[in-house]
């Protein structure tokens, strides 16, 4: 039943839209004059059956009149059906309706008997011509030739023919009346209807998009739950992290403790060393975890601080009675948690280094850390001091030293970097490296 309903509804609208037109292709006056001529061609084809029925169309004038204007406003009703604007053709419907007018005045006792037609001329004529950009001449044209009949039918009363049998001019008149009120309500029906269908449209387009809005809301208060319960996640994780880091920096510290503790019952001087390297290698590692727990960010590390903190601890072990400028640079430079161990390692073998070597026999010297960005993605790191420097070259393939060789696989195991020994005034370390963005991207290039 449904179905049919909806075929019914589909053929109903497919009729009108036949009829008026489209509403996406035809302006409301557009439709309003697709109506009046087409309910112009029914009633003009009425009128000439009624007349022919009724024997007033004995004349061959009549037939002929007759035929035109059904003629007529079949070729406006296409003519705007075809171009989808009637003001072209505005000027065209006044002249048919003087026409019919004239005649009916003329044929029907003048002014009496064309006051029907007379009123559907200024209703429907008015209504057309205040849409065309000719309105005001147009509208002065009618007035003057409707004072005009009124003028003459009282000046020349003969001229108006008049019927020989009154009870046919009203029975004609009356028919008359009846068709074009007829045109008048189907017109009007047409419109309203089609109006009518609009509005059901827009309802049901409006219902479709409160259906749509209300499916929306739901979907982003989905989306928002799920980005609380993910941001939930996100900050347990955050403080599982924490935790994590807390935990890993305090057993650091106690096995850094339990070196020192052993490192007190210890007389053999290089083994003492030893415990003291092993101790500051660990120190290192346990400041990295201790600043991942403090800081905001659990995945980057502020090297400024943590070089800091390193040096500081390096200092009070291995500085004794020296004193030992330390210079720290790092241009706001923040490292992941990876490349920071691994610096920190570089930087705890390196800075003990110069600590311990670099200024036999004297009081004073200097140590630097400068840490830069190049570029975003390629980090160079100087470690210096003016101490005596090297011997000879570095081997490294038959160096003996185990921190050097910690040094070097660090560098370019860890980070996949490069480090050069620049004799200058003492030893000037420079590391370089890139972070795994710039390496991927530099392996894309090459292939």
């Amino acid at each position: 039943m449904a179905d049919e309903d909806i075929k019914s509804k589909d053929r109903e609208e497919s009729l009108i839209e036949i009829i008026l037109g489209s509403s996406h292709e035809f302006s409301l006056p557009s439709q309003i004059f697709n109506a009046i001529t087409f309910s112009g061609i029914l009633t003009s084809l009425l009128i000439f059956c009624a007349d022919t029925f009724l024997g007033q169309a004995r004349r061959e004038n009549n037939f002929a009149f007759g035929l035109s204007v059904t003629v007529a406003y079949f070729w406006l009703y296409g003519k705007s059906r075809e171009t989808g604007d009637y003001r072209d053709y505005t000027i065209y419907y006044v002249l048919l309706e003087l026409a019919i007018l004239l005649q009916s005045w003329f044929m029907y006792c003048g002014v009496a008997g064309v006051a029907p037609l007379i009123a559907l001329h200024f209703i429907v004529t008015v209504s057309l011509i205040l849409e065309g950009w000719r309105k005001y001449s147009l509208m002065a044209f009618i007035i003057l030739v409707v004072t005009g009949l009124f003028c003459t039918e009282l000046a020349l009363p003969d001229i108006a023919r008049h019927y020989a049998d009154p009870r046919n001019h009203l029975i004609n008149i009356f028919i008359y009346f009846i068709l074009i009120g007829c045109g008048i309500v189907v017109c009007v029906m047409l419109v309203m209807q089609n109006h009518k269908m609009q509005y059901e449209r827009i309802n049901q387009f409006n219902q479709s998009l409160d259906q749509s809005k209300q499916d929306l809301e739901m979907v982003i208060l989905e989306q928002k739950e799920d980005r609380r319960t993910i941001q939930k996640t996100l900050e347990e994780k955050e403080l599982l992290l924490r935790e994590i880091h807390h935990r890993v920096k305090n057993n650091l510290q106690v096995i850094s403790s339990m070196l020192l503790l052993q490192q007190n019952k210890l007389q053999n001087q290089e083994t003492l060393e030893a415990f003291n390297t092993a101790g500051s290698r660990v120190q290192s590692i346990a400041l990295v975890h201790e600043l991942l727990y403090q800081s905001d960010t659990i995945a980057h590390i502020d090297f400024q601080t943590y070089a800091e903190k390193l040096v500081q601890y390096l200092s009070d072990m291995y500085r004794r009675d020296q004193r030992v400028k330390i210079e720290i640079k790092a241009d706001n430079v923040v490292l992941s948690v990876e490349d920071a161990i691994a610096c920190g390692l570089v930087v705890t073998e390196l800075v003990s280094n110069s600590l311990k070597y670099a200024f036999p026999g004297r009081s004073s010297g200097t140590v630097g850390i400068h840490l830069k960005d190049v570029d975003g993605q390629r980090y160079e790191l100087w470690i210096y001091d003016n101490g005596v420097g090297f011997k000879g070259e570095v081997d490294w393939d038959k160096s003996a030293t185990l921190g050097l060789l910690l040094v070097r696989e660090l560098v370019e195991g860890q980070l996949e970097g490069n480090i050069q020994l620049e004799r200058k005034a003492g030893a000037f370390w420079k590391i370089t490296w890139s972070t795994p963005e710039c390496e991927s991207q530099r392996e894309q290039d090459d292939e």
